[in-house]
């Protein structure tokens, strides 16, 4: 009676283990809670940007530094040195170091989707051991700087048409780049950007030995990343995974100098749970509050405040 009483005691203590931990490489650490909104915080789901009849506990005001783990979804936009943080962002169309002689850009930093740059994370992975550095020329093109481009230079072998569709710059999944040594000092390569001349392609008889050893090492690692090359340009690289040009018109994008936005409000903006007005609230964010944006997509920014993540409309941010 004694041995099975034991048993039963041994069985019961090991399922209230299992329960109430998660093992992790041996180790057993508390699992997560899930998702949840502030239970001290008004809420009220129908609209971004509040008045007075809201109430923001003082709490809430006053969040630490972000510690959630930030997952984005592999069609956000995202941008670059957030996960490469030694790359070297030179937007040229920033600019007027480009063939239009202008600035075409209101921005200066590098953004794709979340899927392409864990890609070009793993080929900067890959340069970095072989002491090299990875330098963005252009990223995301908005659609508008696209019609610009093409005004400028009307030869779709370079410069695509947008009348007859968006580029792939336009989609976030495409990059132009080359790279630098490890120190910053540079490395010879076939042509400068936006070169359109035979020089520029993928045929490397007519640039010198080290130029197309350069360009060929620079063209196998992205294609192992999972990038396929454009035979005209030897710095232009797409994603293989395709995306949607229309869920990110419009976007309200910020310069490298900038890494937090204020709350644009009186009183309290909406965090969201999903990019969209008709998603649950989080949390209502009070005026003036700095969030730190993490992705990018639609009329919609993706912050972390405090304990919280999520969407809030690129309207009611500064």
């Amino acid at each position: 009676m004694k041995h099975r009483l034991f048993c039963l005691f041994l069985i019961i203590t090991l399922i209230f283990s299992f329960t109430a931990c998660g093992n992790v490489n041996g180790e057993y650490t508390q699992l997560s809670a899930p998702f949840s909104t502030d239970e001290t915080t008004s809420q009220n789901t129908s609209s971004d940007s509040g008045s007075s009849s809201e109430t923001v506990s003082s709490d809430t005001a006053s969040k630490p530094e972000p510690t959630v783990t930030v997952v984005c979804k592999a069609d956000e936009l995202v941008r670059v040195s957030d996960y490469i943080p030694d790359v070297k962002v030179d937007i040229k169309y920033a600019t007027a170091d480009n063939f239009t002689k202008g600035k075409i850009y209101d921005f200066d930093d590098a953004y794709v989707r979340y899927g392409t740059v864990l890609k070009l994370k793993k080929a900067a992975d890959a340069l970095r051991e072989k002491g090299y550095r990875l330098v963005i020329w252009d990223a995301y093109r908005p659609q508008s700087a696209q019609f610009t481009l093409f005004e400028n230079s009307p030869d779709p072998t370079y410069v695509s048409d947008p009348n007859k569709g968006f580029s792939s710059h336009s989609s976030g999944g495409t990059v132009d780049i080359t790279v630098i040594k490890a120190d910053g000092s540079a490395v010879e390569m076939p042509t400068d950007f936006d070169d359109f001349s035979d020089k520029a392609n993928r045929n490397y008889d007519d640039v010198s030995e080290i130029a197309g050893k350069n360009s060929k090492m620079l063209e196998d690692i992205m294609k192992e990343a999972g990038f396929k090359g454009y035979s005209a340009e030897w710095w232009h690289y797409s994603d293989t995974d395709s995306y949607n040009y229309d869920d990110i018109k419009n976007l309200k994008l910020a310069s490298k100098s900038k890494k937090v936005y204020l709350a644009d409000c009186d009183e309290f903006i909406s965090l969201r749970k999903e990019p969209s007005t008709d998603s649950e609230v989080v949390c209502k964010i009070p005026a003036n509050a700095e969030l730190k944006p993490y992705c990018w997509i639609g009329k919609f920014i993706g912050v972390t405040y405090g304990e919280y993540k999520g969407y809030v409309s690129a309207s009611f941010v500064k």
